[in-house]
């Protein structure tokens, strides 16, 4: 059933077993696998089907440091999330990739890293959640993408191998799960309903109920068996803060972890890459290969330093994704704009040649920083909420595992007489670089073990209160390289089958 806020009754208190906090691809996940479960589902999100400015305007926050930049376009805060059905996968491009096995250890090289759990944990999720994203299939390897495509694989060795990113339609998972959704029995999406506080018992140890507005701020509430805040990478923290009735440092944060450890996906266009004429490069240029049997679906190659590569070099996660140079958009499939159209093809055609000069993009791993931070500011949303305030900048690790990562493949592709690299012609120093973001905000409401390191608990759990979870980009421990969505869903999916055996036990 689908409901809007604004007819319910004043002071309405809806009951619900689970009551989910957010319509993204993590909550709406959430709920359509929760439809078969019997449990009563109540989902509350902030905006509408459509985009509404309005809603759109809660999601702006003060930014401090270095800056967010997407596509040649400075962005505020808000540019970079979406408040509506279906959340930000309405201006989702549909790239995927699951994270590295070894992106889930602790690593030397890597400060603050280590999941509680291994790959092979999510492995069996995020099968599922290559379904849930509507890629063509759950295959990696760039061995099996030569073998079955014939794709040419331009490095494969000790030091770099292929990293292969499938896209997805994309997927809008509003429009998507709107219909099983609507017709679920057990099963109510709240729009235009915001999450204001979340109030606990006495002992802080239980949420008793879910305070909500909506724009004209008609009150109601729900009062949950248990409750999953799934509002992305910067929201769940600031929901946690602003909870502070009964701890004046909010939920969860006995330990002044929450907020910290924000981290993003930054992107430096370093430079050209000259290939070799024979140079095939139809599987490293967006754009140049689509999936055999999957429509006009694309799939791309980028190229990363191994494992035991980056543990030698000491750095982080990274990756090198070409565009051909004046090649056109790659994001053109947008619904909902994150910049203005004309800023896009800054990106695609930075030193303007033919595709045999493509644009080399660096996208690393962040080491997380817990000065890179999330917290409340003074400034008040038009619901009377403090806004939050995001301070994020680049770290001597980070600009280490950006130069390094490009040195790594510069070499391998000159060793292999495929290409010479042509870094940075201005002769910039590397922290003078431009450097973008992915709109991939992580890690605020980390997963730990130890509440003194984490938010929340390998089960997503948040330590020390037993009916409250977290789901999506913001329990991320690290980053890895790749795209968060599948990861996001795959956590989804796992954390709905842990619900339903969870809450009929309570």
């Amino acid at each position: 059933m689908i409901i809007e806020a604004a007819t319910l009754p004043a002071d309405t208190e809806l009951t619900a077993d689970v009551c989910i906090i957010g319509a993204g691809p993590a909550g709406l996940t959430v709920a359509q696998q929760l439809i078969s479960s019997g449990l009563d589902v109540v989902v509350l999100e902030s905006g509408e089907e459509d985009y509404d400015e309005r809603t759109q305007a809660l999601a702006g926050a003060t930014l401090v440091g270095d800056g967010f930049r997407f596509n040649g376009a400075e962005l505020d805060v808000a540019q970079t999330r979406l408040r509506q059905l279906g959340g930000t996968s309405n201006h989702w491009t549909g790239q995927c990739r699951p994270l590295d096995a070894h992106d889930f250890d602790q690593r030397d090289a890597v400060a603050n890293s280590g999941w509680p759990f291994g790959a092979d944990e999510l492995a069996p999720h995020y099968k599922r959640a290559v379904t849930s994203c509507q890629l063509a299939v759950n295959e990696w390897a760039p061995t099996w993408w030569h073998d079955h495509t014939g794709a040419p694989i331009l490095v494969d060795t000790d030091t770099v191998t292929t990293s292969v990113f499938q896209f997805s339609a994309p997927t809008r998972f509003g429009p998507e799960l709107k219909p099983a959704l609507a017709a679920a029995k057990h099963v109510r999406v709240v729009l235009g309903a915001t999450a204001l506080e979340l109030q606990v018992t006495p002992d802080g140890s239980r949420v008793q109920a879910v305070t909500v507005s909506t724009l004209d701020g008609q009150h109601s509430s729900v009062k949950p068996g248990v409750v999953v805040v799934a509002t992305g990478g910067i929201e769940p923290a600031r929901l946690l803060l602003l909870s502070n009735g009964v701890n004046p440092a909010g939920l969860g944060n006995d330990h002044d972890v929450v907020g910290r450890y924000f981290m993003e996906h930054p992107h430096a266009i370093a430079g050209r890459a000259r290939f070799v004429p024979s140079a095939d490069l139809s599987f490293s240029v967006i754009g140049g290969r689509t999936i055999p049997g999957a429509g006009d679906r694309l799939v791309w190659a980028g190229l990363s330093p191994t494992a035991k590569a980056q543990a030698d070099a000491g750095i982080g996660h990274g990756v090198a994704l070409m565009f051909g140079a004046g090649g056109g958009s790659p994001r053109e499939d947008r619904e909902q704009a994150t910049v203005p159209a004309d800023a896009v093809d800054q990106l695609v055609t930075l030193g303007a040649g033919t595709a045999s000069a493509p644009v080399l993009t660096v996208r690393v791993e962040q080491e997380p920083n817990p000065d890179n931070r999330v917290t409340l500011g003074d400034d008040l949303d038009g619901l009377g909420q403090r806004r939050a305030v995001v301070t994020w900048r680049m770290h001597p690790p980070d600009w280490h595992t950006v130069r390094t990562t490009i040195e790594l493949i510069a070499d391998a592709l000159g060793r292999a007489g495929l290409a010479r690299i042509e870094i940075d012609p201005s002769g910039k120093p590397i922290e003078e670089w431009p450097v973008e973001i992915g709109n991939h905000h992580m890690g605020t409401t980390r997963m730990h073990a130890d509440p003194a390191h984490g938010v929340v608990d390998a089960q997503c759990q948040v330590h020390g209160i037993d009916n409250l979870y977290v789901c999506g980009s913001s329990v991320f421990p690290t980053s890895g390289m790749a795209n968060p969505t599948l990861t996001i869903v795959a956590l989804a999916h796992r954390l709905a089958d842990h619900l339903r055996r969870e809450v009929r036990r309570r």
